[in-house]
């Protein structure tokens, strides 16, 4: 049986995440996607920021409506039969999108210390900004210069095809994030002295666990702990 418990409740937690959020360091990516018949290479960066917490049992948290902050560089390749070895860009575009997140929380031991940390693992919904149109409107341009075929290969390239393209640029970037949350606890606790001349003497915090359990009716994230002399 456990011997230490403790719990906050979603509004705590909120606050926890929002703490890790600010702590977060720019994430960065570089990889290919496909737009049409152009490949795009791109390099993107992100950084998240508020949102609110709904804790799912047994151990998933949702950040619901949290903020991307977003920009990429993104060059365009192709080969086509009137225009071989094609190239694009870099052109660069960014965006503030909406999203929401899923999230496993686990205990792990770093440096004789337990952390509680939360990871990524989708984002089921993800909704682009004002930006969206603004890198429609500037990929268009760069397209229907393209002579000869420009203005028929500019007419392929659409809203939802580019929200398709940022989505697969921006989700990856997401998924596996690790946000370690302010609740860190030492693996070994001085016990305190009944006397100046005693001697050191410490307990351990062995199997740390972390899941979320219901109580009166609200879900709360538990962290409980096993100790040993």
């Amino acid at each position: 049986m456990p011997e230490i418990t403790t719990a906050v409740d979603e509004s705590g937690a909120t606050a926890l995440v929002a703490f890790a959020e600010s702590r977060m360091r720019p994430i960065t990516a570089s990889d290919t996607a496909q737009l049409g018949p152009f490949k795009v290479g791109y390099s993107a960066s992100a950084t998240m920021s508020g949102g609110s917490v709904d804790l799912r049992t047994p151990d998933r948290i949702r950040i619901a409506d949290f903020q991307v902050h977003w920009s990429a560089r993104l060059t365009l390749s192709a080969d086509l039969p009137l225009v071989p070895d094609l190239v694009i860009g870099p052109i660069s575009v960014s965006d503030t999108a909406t999203a929401t997140a899923d999230l496993t929380v686990d205990a792990h031991l770093v440096n004789d210390s337990w952390e509680i940390v939360a990871t990524i693992q989708g984002t089921p919904n993800i909704a682009f900004g004002a930006g969206t149109r603004k890198a429609v409107a500037v990929l268009v341009a760069a397209v229907s210069a393209i002579p000869i075929v420009g203005p028929i290969l500019a007419g392929l390239i659409g809203l939802a095809n580019v929200g398709q393209l940022l989505s697969a640029i921006v989700s990856p970037l997401l998924k596996g994030q690790r946000l370690p949350l302010p609740f860190a606890l030492p693996r070994r606790v001085p016990l305190p002295k009944a006397a100046p001349t005693e001697a050191d003497a410490f307990v351990t915090l062995d199997a740390v666990n972390v899941a979320v359990e219901s109580s009166g009716g609200e879900d709360e994230l538990v962290v409980t702990a096993d100790l040993r002399p």
